[in-house]
Parts: structure tokens; C-alpha cells; sequence
């Protein structure tokens, strides 16, 4: 049995695999944070409603199970040790008084991914695969370094299931400004240009660059939708782009069907935290087709490409909703 399976064996459950699942899966991808998900695992147990509500889907590279493990075994050490003082463990900042110990992982299953600096296919094959197996009704992909996640997050988010039949659409966070300085009025319109007024620097974007700019950068989907999406992401295309291949297929489904699936979460976030993180690659270099940067590869299938990737889906959406 190697480190880490010695490690979920110790503290985790196996309690995702089951028959009956809970309505969201929270997938978080970490690397060189361990502090940094466990504030951010805390800040999610302090501002919901219950656990059985959702579960999380960590994904670890295999070089640094040991930095993981190390910061996993003082956490709960600390929390167990009958009074913590923040003052002496102040990296847990907010949330290192909250004594949740060894509960803090309850609902929380552990992978690993090889560390990749210029892909994410396999941490994208692990989420693919997971959500293939497991009938979870929403997936949301989230970082280990966001902030100000607002209270009753997961029950307002699976109050939204089956919010359209079809079982096809994809949810924002609802606070103007929030989820890293989004705009509601982007959100209501589903990024589509020609209904848009508003622009934080006073001119008109291009379409595709609305999206760039303004898509939900924390993504809370249908499995059904996610799946879909999904089939066009490729080794070292599109991996990090998911998020923008969501809006993507909203804007056009909204813009030239008609169709609405952009739905309000009733959930909010503030930003990210804009932390160095050392033995990290920049998302912006990850999975670029070839490309330079990431940028480059998404002005090429939106702008330049009419959004041919995604058109398909788009088409299969709109033939499901009308057969409705």
C-alpha cells in the first residue's frame, strides 16, 4: 500500500462510492497549497448548511502526496489537541480556531494526477472519468485559493436541480462585482453582446472576448451539461478552458436559439487570493494547442473559428429542448 492510500485509508470514509448520491461533486485541483486547501476546505464546512449535501473530489499531484500528507496530519493534530490558539498557527488564518479535526475530511476523497507543466489531461481525465461513474446531479470545478464563499452555498445550490427538466444548464454566482469582479447584467444577458451596455473600461469587447473576460470562473454545472462539454476537450487542447467552453455554449444557445440556461446560483464568492505559489505553471500556459498561451488558443476556436468546437453541442441542446 503506498503513502497515499496508507493516507485516505487512515482518515477518509469511503463514503463517495455509494449507491446513493448526493446532488454536487466539488472538484479541487491542488498544487504547492496545502495551507491553502485546507482554508478553503474550512471556509466551505463553516458556510454551509451540511455536508450531505455535496462531496470534494481532491486531486493531487503524485510528487508532493508527502507535502499534503504532512500539512493534513498538523491540521488535525492541532484541531484535536483540545485549544487552539490562532495566534500560534496563524497559516490557518480565519478558520484555524474551528476545531473540526479529522471531520474537516469527512466528505472529502483524495486522488492523485502526474504533474504535467504544460497539460492538465490528466487532472481532466480524473474529473471526466469520476463524473462518468458517479450519478452526482451538479459538478463544480473550484480552486484552493478563492475567498468569501457566502453562507448556505450548497443548499441554495441544489435547490436548483431539475430547475429545467432536461436536466441542461449551468449556474452563476449572484453577487454584482463578486466571483472575481463579475457583472450580473453579463450574466442575465449570457454574455451576448448586442444586449449589453455595461463595460468596466467604457467600450464594447468583442463577443468572444466577453466570455474571456466574464465567465463564471467557478463553474457549478449539471453533470448532464458537463458531460457534453466534455467530449471536446482533448490532450493538450482545451484543458484548461473549461469554464469558457461553458459560456461559450450558453451565449450561443442564448444568441442564435433563443434558449436561456444560465441560470442564478443564489450563491456568491469574492475573488481569488493572488498568492505566488511556487512549482506552479501559470493556467495561461497550460494546454495551448500549440499556441503560445492559453489567450491564443481561445481567440482561435471562438474568433477565429466561428466556435466550431462547441457548435454540436449547441445543436444537440437545441433538438433535446425542443423535443421537450
Amino acid at each position: 500500500m503506498n503513502l497515499w492510500d496508507k493516507l485516505s485509508k487512515k482518515y477518509d470514509y469511503d463514503n463517495l462510492l455509494v449507491p446513493e448520491y448526493k446532488d454536487l461533486i466539488i472538484y479541487i485541483p491542488t498544487r504547492s497549497n496545502p495551507i491553502g486547501l485546507i482554508k478553503t476546505l474550512s471556509m466551505m464546512r463553516e458556510t454551509c448548511d451540511s455536508i450531505s449535501n455535496f462531496d470534494v473530489l481532491v486531486i493531487v499531484d503524485e510528487d508532493q502526496i508527502k507535502m499534503y500528507e504532512e500539512e493534513k496530519d498538523r491540521y488535525i493534530k492541532v484541531c484535536l489537541s483540545g485549544f487552539v490558539d490562532e495566534n500560534d498557527y496563524p497559516d490557518y488564518g480565519k478558520w484555524g480556531h474551528e476545531s473540526h479535526g479529522n471531520s474537516l475530511f469527512d466528505n472529502v476523497t483524495w486522488t492523485t494526477s502526474k504533474h504535467d507543466t504544460e497539460d492538465w489531461w490528466d487532472i481532466f481525465n480524473i474529473r471526466n472519468e469520476f463524473l462518468k461513474e458517479n450519478d452526482y446531479y451538479f459538478d463544480a470545478l473550484w480552486t484552493d485559493d478563492f475567498i468569501g464563499l457566502s453562507q448556505s452555498w450548497d443548499s441554495n445550490i441544489v435547490s436548483k436541480k431539475h430547475y429545467f427538466k432536461d436536466d441542461l444548464f449551468t449556474l452563476h454566482q449572484s453577487e454584482d462585482g463578486g466571483g472575481q469582479k463579475r457583472l450580473l447584467h453579463v450574466y442575465e444577458n449570457c454574455y451576448v453582446k448586442e444586449k449589453l451596455t455595461i463595460d468596466t473600461k467604457g467600450y464594447k469587447l468583442p463577443q468572444h472576448d466577453y466570455i474571456w473576460k466574464y465567465s463564471e470562473s467557478l463553474p457549478v454545472t449539471t453533470r448532464k451539461l458537463s458531460l457534453m462539454v466534455n467530449e471536446v476537450i482533448k490532450p493538450n487542447y482545451l484543458t484548461s478552458q473549461f469554464e469558457m467552453l461553458i459560456a461559450a455554449v450558453i451565449m450561443i444557445l442564448y444568441k442564435e436559439y433563443g434558449h436561456n440556461r444560465l441560470v442564478n446560483g443564489d450563491f456568491s464568492w469574492e475573488q481569488f487570493l493572488d498568492e505566488p505559489k511556487r512549482n506552479t505553471v501559470p493556467s495561461k500556459n497550460i494546454g495551448t494547442d500549440g499556441f503560445k498561451n492559453k489567450k491564443l488558443s481561445f481567440d482561435d476556436w471562438t474568433r477565429k473559428k466561428d466556435y466550431i468546437v462547441i457548435r454540436p453541442i449547441v445543436e444537440e441542446i437545441d433538438r433535446i429542448i425542443k423535443e421537450k
